[in-house]
């Protein structure tokens, strides 16, 4: 055997280990870097919770039972019982007379607040209503359009044209004007101020 013929065989079997040590080393490395990848991947593409929408709707205004109210269009101002237990608002008001106007009907009548203070309006008629008697009755009476001011806010709805002389309170707001706007705190009065932008 010669020397050149051993020496082959030494660096052959000394080669062989080092080949197979790269190739084992090479593989866990390799894995390692698309494991890294992956989690890479996995995590941009993770859904996000849903954000939560932010509540838009307006907050209601927390007033009492009865509140300083102005009749927009005037400079009059009356204490106004708020009642959710009522669904039309109604005003003291003595009917001077009804007529037509290009097909409509109006009708001119007189509101009288605290303290007697007086003005005379004229509104398109929308509807009629009855309402009941103190001697168990009805009467016809006429429902208009009109803006009050309450707590800074101009709130406009149907008013109906009653006789409130011996009521307390010569303006009450039902329902069709509080609704979606003001809470009732029933132990509270005189919580607002009735300053609107004219």
């Amino acid at each position: 055997m010669t020397l050149r013929f051993v020496f082959i065989i030494v660096a052959t079997v000394l080669c062989a280990p080092l080949v197979s040590c790269k190739d084992q080393d090479d593989t866990p490395v390799k894995q390692e870097i698309i494991s890294s990848k992956d989690t890479k991947k996995s995590d941009s593409t993770a859904k996000k919770p849903p954000e939560k929408k932010k509540d838009d709707k307006p907050k209601h205004a927390v007033l009492g039972w009865v509140e300083h109210v102005v009749v927009s269009g005037t400079d009059m101002k009356t204490k106004a019982k708020l009642d959710s237990g009522a669904k039309t608002s109604s005003v003291n008001a003595e009917i001077i007379k009804t007529f037509k106007r290009d097909d409509k009907k109006f009708v001119l009548f007189r509101i009288t607040l605290d303290d007697d203070t007086e003005d005379t309006l004229e509104r398109e008629i929308v509807r009629w209503v009855k309402i009941k008697t103190k001697k168990g009755g009805t009467i016809r009476r006429p429902v208009v359009i009109m803006s009050l001011c309450l707590d800074g806010t101009t709130i406009k709805g149907e008013v109906n044209l009653a006789e409130r002389g011996h009521f307390l309170y010569p303006l009450l707001i039902g329902r069709n004007m509080l609704k979606d706007r003001v809470l009732i705190d029933p132990s509270k009065t005189f919580v607002s101020k009735p300053a609107c932008k004219k």
